[in-house]
């Protein structure tokens, strides 16, 4: 049989787990309902007359004289009946003071109304005013990238063409090598009186040149030396005392290219 710990002698050794209920109930009685109505009696307590503070007047005469005729009035008072006059003068004022306030209800609701109509009207400038703000903006951004993009192209077509020009010349120099001859006398009359000691050409002009010979190229000037260059593909590069002067064709369109496009840029 399992003992019973109490909470004094509660342990980590003595514990035991309690065992898990979802709920738990005991009977202590029965209800027993009556449906008879039984009035409660209520004892009368005989108490003083109500008083009246004399800080407020009595106007109904609830607590005055009971043989007064009608309520509202003093002792010794009567009720007087209105006048014809009194009652269409009392009208009158009334009259005055409704189309008074119909009057000022019209005003009001015409004001509120230009005061609406106003407001509406400055708020539409105002985004009538944003709206041009903005359409301008993307009218002059549109109107920057028309002309970065035409200036563009403008450069662009201007590099083809010298880039076409430049093949052309190319193609020419290739199927007619006699185009050395005009060039090399174009470089020594640039020389002027200095003393030309060599000239540089590229490998196959200089094979053109050795099998047309020298005293048919340039009858007055017999001790040029010629050279082939591998860096030449086309032109000459003429050595004089006072300086080289260069004539090559690739070159001189590179220097006219880069002015070209400086110039459109």
């Amino acid at each position: 049989m399992e003992r019973t710990v109490n909470s004094d002698e509660m342990t980590q050794a003595t514990y035991r787990e309690t065992p898990y209920e979802d709920q738990t109930w005991e009977i202590v009685g029965e209800i027993t309902a009556s449906e008879e109505f039984q009035p409660m009696e209520v004892a009368t307590i005989d108490g003083e007359k109500i008083c009246i503070d004399p800080m407020f007047p009595d106007y109904g005469g609830r607590y005055g004289d009971p043989n007064l005729a009608r309520p509202y009035l003093k002792p010794g008072e009567t009720l007087k009946r209105k006048s014809v006059e009194e009652e269409e003068a009392e009208q009158g004022i009334i009259r005055v003071h409704r189309d008074d306030i119909e009057r000022a209800i019209r005003e009001a609701g015409e004001k509120a109304r230009l005061e609406a109509v106003e407001q509406l009207v400055e708020e539409n400038e105002r985004k009538m005013q944003r709206v041009e703000e903005t359409l301008l903006t993307v009218f002059k951004d549109y109107q920057v990238q028309v002309t970065e993009i035409l200036s563009a192209l403008e450069k662009k077509a201007v590099e083809l063409a010298v880039s076409i020009s430049e093949k052309i010349i190319g193609y020419a120099v290739e199927i007619n090598p006699e185009y050395i001859i005009p060039l090399i006398k174009e470089a020594f009359k640039l020389a002027g009186s200095s003393h030309i000691a060599k000239v540089r050409v590229s490998p196959q002009d200089l094979e053109f040149i050795e099998v047309l010979g020298i005293q048919k190229i340039i009858r007055e000037f017999t001790d040029i030396n010629f050279v082939g260059d591998e860096s030449i593909r086309s032109g000459c590069v003429v050595e004089t005392t006072a300086g080289e002067i260069d004539y090559q064709i690739d070159k001189s369109w590179d220097r006219i290219k880069d002015s070209v496009v400086k110039a459109v840029s």
